[in-house]
């Protein structure tokens, strides 16, 4: 008579046995065919990053750090007060046209000492800065730390605090956020002056605005001097040079 292995165990140890030879085979099986999850996941691990892809945290820091190790960046740079404006994805023109993997960043600095932009071209697939040139101070544009940092020093003016009273603390930046109404708003504009008698001449100046609601304080335009950290709040009908506003 032919050997049969479940006749030698009871009913519900084959029971379970077979519960068990079940749960083993699926799980083999999901080995065997993985799950779209695990597709995806594998897929994404994968992917090459491509010439035109945004440029990830890793390169950003990256390229950072290639920039602030190389000795021409070190020496544009020089001393004193500045602030990192940007980390870019960049798309020089390259000999090989067809390249799709290679990978560039701009790293651009602002010193305000002799308002002086610093523009480093990074090669993130050869670790090396190709090219470290200085940019006009003006072409470089304002960043929200030094938005912030405006609105900080004007609300230590005790000019400014006794003219918007008890609440002055509560004033924010307007952001493309804030819901329309919101009272206790600034905005902020960059200001630029022509003349070389003007304080904010070949310097980073910003306009602070204060307004409740849709209505603008009347003589609360505030000139904030980054470079030398000084406030000046405008007046009702003083005179003042002309400048050119670009938000």
């Amino acid at each position: 008579m032919p050997y049969h292995f479940s006749a030698c165990v009871p009913a519900r140890a084959s029971c379970t046995l077979s519960r068990v030879l079940c749960t083993l085979t699926l799980a083999l099986l999901l080995q065997s065919f993985p799950t779209p999850l695990q597709t995806v996941h594998a897929q994404t691990q994968g992917r090459q990053t491509l010439k035109f892809d945004p440029l990830t945290t890793e390169e950003r820091e990256l390229a950072v750090r290639l920039a602030e190790a190389d000795p021409r960046v070190r020496k544009l740079r020089g001393q004193g007060r500045q602030i990192l404006i940007s980390v870019e994805l960049a798309t020089p023109k390259t000999t090989d046209q067809n390249d799709e993997t290679t990978r560039h960043a701009e790293v651009l600095y602002y010193r305000y000492e002799g308002n002086q932009g610093i523009l480093a071209l990074v090669d993130l697939q050869q670790r090396t800065v190709i090219e470290a040139v200085n940019v006009s101070g003006d072409a470089v544009p304002l960043v929200a730390e030094e938005v912030n940092q405006a609105l900080n020093l004007a609300l230590q003016n005790r000019t400014l605090i006794n003219f918007l009273g008890a609440n002055f603390q509560q004033y924010r930046l307007a952001t493309q956020n804030s819901p329309e109404g919101e009272p206790n708003r600034v905005e902020a504009l960059r200001l630029f002056a022509s003349t070389p008698g003007d304080p904010c001449y070949r310097r980073r100046c910003i306009s602070l605005l204060f307004r409740q609601g849709d209505t603008f304080l009347t003589g609360t335009e505030v000139i904030v001097n980054l470079t030398t950290q000084n406030v000046r709040v405008d007046q009702p009908g003083l005179r003042r040079p002309v400048r050119r506003r670009n938000r």
